[in-house]
Order: structure tokens, then sequence, then C-alpha cells
């Protein structure tokens, strides 16, 4: 399985980030699947169409050309189907594509959904998904609120642990609670720290700056380690999985 979904706080920059370290090794797209619309076309430098409005408009959205074809390379090598930029499109259009999720799952790409925020209805493609990348921030300027978020958080993790969704934490700040405390306290998925770095974060979405100096930023190594958890837990996934152990199908 294939399809790693990505929700929750910083999700976009967060989903850049892993799929342009996974490119690394292999290929690697970014499908937004935000209901309440997109905003990777900005961040990558992309133009907003073809979008999945057009995957849909084509009658066969589980059909593999109707998507790769929209597909679109970004400054940065991320490749990039983008979600509709208005909330009303993408609410209509990204339910209505779920139907490629099954067939990204069985390809060999690896494919990265932005699936926006995370709330109490789960999305297809956190559903479909090999593994599960919550994205979370942490409020530095209290402690009451940020305990609150981390129990929210362990609702949220709890929720997947019940549907067999193996989960990894991209985990935005070390204060108050530090990454370590955290995972104690979910007691269950993998806890990434990832680094607050503006300026890695806006090069890589195309803006000017030194590739080297990226490669070599906190930022960068805090999304290889994440792409190093995720590819873990996929490759438990198809291990215990009798129908995609060893099976390469794109």
């Amino acid at each position: 399985m294939t399809l790693v979904a990505v929700g929750g706080m910083r999700c976009t920059t967060t989903a850049i980030g892993l799929a342009s370290a996974a490119s690394e090794r292999r290929p690697a797209t970014l499908v937004e699947l935000d209901p309440h619309g997109g905003c990777a076309a900005a961040w990558l430098g992309v133009p907003r169409q073809p979008s999945l409005s057009e995957v849909v408009a084509t009658g066969d959205p589980a059909r593999a050309d109707s998507f790769l074809t929209r597909v679109q390379p970004s400054l940065r090598g991320v490749d990039v189907l983008v979600a509709p930029v208005r909330a009303a499109e993408a609410a209509a259009a990204v339910p209505a594509a779920s139907a490629m999720l099954p067939v990204m799952s069985a390809m060999s790409t690896l494919f990265v959904a932005d699936v926006g925020r995370l709330g109490a209805v789960v999305p297809p493609a956190v559903s479909q998904a090999g593994v599960v990348v919550i994205s979370h921030v942490q409020h530095r300027g209290s402690a009451g609120a940020a305990a609150l978020g981390i129990e929210q958080l362990a609702d949220t993790c709890a929720t997947l642990a019940m549907r067999s969704v193996p989960t990894v934490v991209a985990l935005h700040g070390t204060t108050p609670y530090a990454p370590v405390d955290v995972a104690r306290f979910l007691a269950g998925p993998v806890v990434v720290a990832m680094t607050d770095d503006p300026w890695a974060a806006a090069v890589m979405a195309g803006r000017p700056g030194s590739a080297r100096r990226l490669r070599r930023s906190a930022w960068w190594a805090a999304m290889t380690e994440l792409d190093t958890a995720v590819d873990t837990e996929l490759t438990r996934t198809c291990r215990h999985h009798p129908l995609l152990d060893g099976v390469d199908h794109g």
C-alpha cells in the first residue's frame, strides 16, 4: 500500500516536505484532498488547473490516466495533483475523486495525500491509507492549551487505532512538552519532532535559496526522519497484508 494521508495542523507544508524527502528514494506525488480548498498550487508555484475537478470531469476518476495526466511538476521536484482553491468546488470534487484512491494504493509510486484538518468524520483517504501522518503543533504560550491539544491528538490516534490504521505523529514544537513525553502519553504512535524553519519551508516551496543549504538544514533532517518512520510503517503494513507482501503493482 503506497498511499500516505497527512492531516492536522500545518499539514500542507508537512505533506510537501514528506513528498520531497520520499522522492529522494522513490517516485512520489503529492495529492491535495482538502475539502476546504487547496493551497498547494500557491506553495509550489504551479497553475491552479488541472485540478481534481478535471479528474472528476473525465467521468472515470478510478482510471489511472484520468489522474496521472493531471499531475504537475513543481520547481522543487515535487509532482502534485492540486485541489480546487475554492471551498465549494473542493467540497464537491474531493469526495467524487475518492474512487482513485484504491488505484493509487496499488501503484509503486508513493502518493502523499494532504487531507487538511482532521475532524470527527474520517476521510476516505485516511481510512484507505497505508499510514496516516498527524501533523500537530504545540501551543507554546499556554501549558493548559498544549495539554488539551495533546489530549485531542490522543483521541484522534485512538480512533485510527480502532480502525487498525498505522499512525505517525509529526510534532511541531518541543515545548511545553518534550516529544518523548508526548510519545509516552500517546502510548502507541511513533512521534517525530519537527523543526520550525520558515526559511527552509519557503525554499522547499520554490522561493530563492540554496538547495545545498536546504539539504543541510534541521528542517530537512526532520523530514527525512519522518519519511523513514513512514516507510517503516508502510513496510510493516505490506508484510502483514497477504495480497500486498512483495508485490509491485506499478
